[in-house]
């Protein structure tokens, strides 16, 4: 999770170490990349990367079996931008899918 002094919040997932995630937002915010986090960066908070805070708020493992990873990843990421209500306008998530949640056939 991603937090602003403004104070909206950005919700994502990663297979990445979270350290390495954290270094791709910030490099993105300093070669000002297209996304909604960055647009909002550099529009309200003028680029300045002392304005946000990095939360790991949910670490997900892979079951005994694998598993689909990125489908339990996709789930959990949905619950959070629903539970704190990171969805624009209040926050910066552009929006999330329940199709994660549906049963394989």
């Amino acid at each position: 999770m991603i937090s602003c002094t403004c104070p909206k919040i950005y919700v994502g997932k990663t297979v990445q170490e979270l350290r390495r995630r954290i270094s791709k937002h910030l490099s993105d915010i300093r070669n000002k990349k297209d996304t909604t986090l960055v647009k909002h960066i550099q529009a309200v908070h003028k680029g300045d990367t002392q304005s946000i805070k990095f939360w790991g708020i949910q670490k997900v493992k892979a079951g005994p079996r694998g598993g689909n990873i990125d489908r339990k990843l996709q789930q959990q990421e949905t619950k959070w931008i629903y539970r704190l209500k990171s969805l624009a306008p209040k926050g910066l998530n552009e929006g999330f899918t329940y199709v994660s949640f549906l049963a394989k056939r």
